[in-house]
């Protein structure tokens, strides 16, 4: 599945639909500010409906003021749909003055999965987030969202928008880095031997937090072209041969495991691996340790 985050969508209507006024975005569904003494907000979103080739406007939004800084881990259950697949993606953006998201994601979760959807963003600095849920495979689901604030220095100021750069000028650190300072390690996942006609593939992983997932996902490439496999083992189209936009859980964590539903066809494949740690941490980035070529004849 491909899974186009919200600033590439906006490049692709203006493509379409060049020449045309711009639109502004439209105001976030709802809003709220998270400090020591009120760390937690939920709430219930949708209905939304994932539109074809996995290019979707339909959105929640929700803005998050947060103070004191800190970390935010967004939980997203009781999934509901009305013929589709309840599949949804989570993205963290900064907001500007008008709470619209702005550049790239702090951190998303785009994996597939129908019984929940969690994304924890650590090291954040006091200012205001936007919380983007997109459906896909997806007609009129609704959920129950959840983020939890901790970590932060209190409340902070008068509660309104913070530039979200700190004094220094340094950014906030991306996904799967450590605040400056920390001592944690990014976890490590690692692919082991592949057989000439694999069933199933295997590796270990580690972390000095301790590790709690690991997941693959499977590239199969004829010429210029890839195609991914889904949950179900079969392969479907990628706008380009890339880092993998869809994954796939494995079984164990330090010694881990993934069961082919399917036997692989004869072609050229790139397994990945990425693990993420008991922090949230994800592993950033691919070696040759957890990206591997290999061929079945």
């Amino acid at each position: 599945m491909h899974r186009l985050p919200r600033r590439t969508l906006g490049a692709l209507t203006a493509v379409l639909f060049a020449g045309s006024a711009a639109v502004a975005l439209a105001a976030p569904d709802r809003s709220t500010e998270l400090t020591t003494a009120n760390p937690t907000f939920e709430w219930d979103g949708g209905p939304l409906t994932g539109l074809i080739l996995g290019v979707d406007d339909d959105r929640d939004d929700t803005l998050v003021k947060l103070p004191g800084g800190g970390n935010l881990a967004i939980k997203l259950t009781d999934f509901e749909d009305d013929g589709g697949e309840p599949d949804f993606d989570i993205r963290l953006y900064v907001a500007d003055a008008e709470g619209d998201p702005q550049g790239e994601p702090l951190g998303e979760a785009i994996t597939a999965d129908t019984e929940q959807e969690s994304l924890s963003v650590k090291g954040l600095s006091p200012g205001s987030y936007v919380i983007e849920v997109n459906a896909f495979l997806t007609f009129n689901g609704t959920f129950h969202g959840k983020v939890t604030a901790s970590g932060g220095s209190g409340a902070g100021g008068d509660g309104g928008t913070a530039d979200p750069t700190p004094p220094g000028g340094e950014p906030t650190p991306a996904p799967g880095t450590p605040p400056t300072g920390g001592s944690d390690e990014t976890p490590d996942a690692k692919i082991g031997k592949i057989a000439r006609k694999p069933k199933s593939f295997s590796g270990t992983a580690s972390d000095d937090k301790g590790v709690s997932k690991v997941e693959v996902a499977v590239q199969l490439k004829k010429g210029k072209k890839c195609r991914q496999m889904t949950r179900k083992g079969t392969f479907v189209k990628l706008a380009k041969c890339d880092a993998p936009t869809s994954w796939l859980a494995a079984k164990g964590t330090t010694k881990w495991s993934y069961k082919l539903r399917k036997k692989l066809k004869k072609g050229s494949y790139t397994l990945f691996a990425r693990a993420t740690d008991s922090a949230g941490q994800q592993q950033a980035g691919f070696t040759s340790d957890n990206k591997k070529a290999f061929k079945v004849r």
